[in-house]
């Protein structure tokens, strides 16, 4: 008598195997193409940081970014979207660019360390 996870995994594996063509040469089975979809969900990002680094942040948004803004805050996610941009967009200032990287690369390197 076979126990019901063992059936259970006997039927996976042949569904799988249903669900696989057989290459040209008649060798092993390749999965099925899937179609490539853009994702319509945003990405979630979550960073664990020290409490004083937080702080700072905290009180940048809060502080001299809302005043700036003429906002009462400014969320930390819109900041940290805006230095991944401003790092990577390759239509945005080049020379704010590469002082931005150089100095982001500096910090990593002295982290390393």
């Amino acid at each position: 008598m076979t126990s019901p996870w063992a059936r259970e995994r006997e039927e996976r594996l042949a569904k799988a195997a249903s669900n696989r063509r057989r290459n040209k040469e008649g060798g092993d089975g390749v999965p099925e193409a899937r179609p490539t979809v853009k994702r319509s969900k945003p990405v979630r990002l979550t960073v664990d940081m020290p409490p004083p680094l937080h702080r700072r942040l905290k009180t940048w948004t809060t502080g001299y970014a809302a005043e700036q803004l003429d906002v009462t805050s400014v969320r930390s996610s819109e900041v940290v979207r805006s230095l991944i941009d401003l790092l990577t967009n390759e239509q945005r200032d080049s020379e704010l660019r590469e002082l931005l990287t150089a100095a982001v690369l500096e910090d990593l390197r002295e982290g390393q360390q």
